[in-house]
C-alpha cells in the first residue's frame, strides 16, 4: 500500500487536480483505516471503487468509507457486489444513500468481471436499478458522471449554425 503522504504522491495529487483528475482507491479492510487521513486531504476528487469493498466483520473500514463520503472531493463507484457479498453490498449503498450526497454516487459495471466471469452486464444493471430505483440510477449513471468527469452539459451544446456563405459563382 502506498504512502500517500510522501513528497512524490503530493505532487502527484497536485498534478492530477490541475488536470481535473480523479484518484481511484480500490482497498479494504483496514486499508481504508490507513489511507483514510491522506485520502481526507487528497487534493483532486476521489472515487472509492466497488462501495469501498464492504465488510460486516469489519465496522472501522465501513465507517472510514463513510467519513470519507462525508467529504465533497470524495464520490462512491456503486459496483461489483460480488467481490464483498451482495448482502454486505446492499447494506453499504443504503449507509451512503442516508449519509447523503447521492449526488457523488456513480454506476459501474465492473465489466469484464475478472475473476468473476459468471456476472453479466444484464445482471449487474438489474441489480443497479434495484438497489437504487430508476431515478437515482438514471443519475448515477449520466448526471453525477457527468459532474465527476467534468463533462459538458449536453443540454448546454448547441449545434454550431453553417457559417453564412455568398452567393455562389
Amino acid at each position: 500500500m502506498p504512502d500517500l503522504l510522501l513528497p512524490e504522491w503530493k505532487t502527484a495529487g497536485q498534478s492530477m487536480a490541475r488536470h481535473g483528475w480523479h484518484l481511484e482507491v480500490q482497498a479494504s479492510g483496514t486499508q481504508w483505516c490507513a489511507l483514510a487521513a491522506a485520502l481526507s486531504n487528497w487534493p483532486s476528487k476521489i472515487v472509492i471503487d466497488h462501495l469501498g469493498l464492504p465488510h460486516a466483520q469489519n465496522p472501522k473500514a465501513i465507517h472510514s468509507v463513510l467519513q470519507l463520503f462525508s467529504q465533497a472531493h470524495v464520490w462512491v463507484k456503486v459496483s461489483g457486489p460480488y467481490r464483498s457479498s451482495p448482502q454486505d453490498a446492499d447494506e453499504m449503498f443504503a449507509r451512503l444513500v442516508k449519509a447523503g450526497s447521492t449526488d457523488r454516487l456513480v454506476f459501474g459495471s465492473d465489466w469484464p468481471f475478472t475473476r468473476h466471469e459468471d456476472q453479466t452486464y444484464a445482471s449487474i444493471l438489474e441489480w443497479g436499478r434495484a438497489l437504487a430505483g430508476e431515478e437515482l440510477f438514471d443519475r448515477m449513471m449520466t448526471t453525477n458522471a457527468q459532474t465527476l468527469f467534468g463533462w459538458a452539459d449536453p443540454t448546454s451544446c448547441r449545434r454550431a449554425e453553417p457559417a453564412l456563405q455568398g452567393p455562389r459563382d
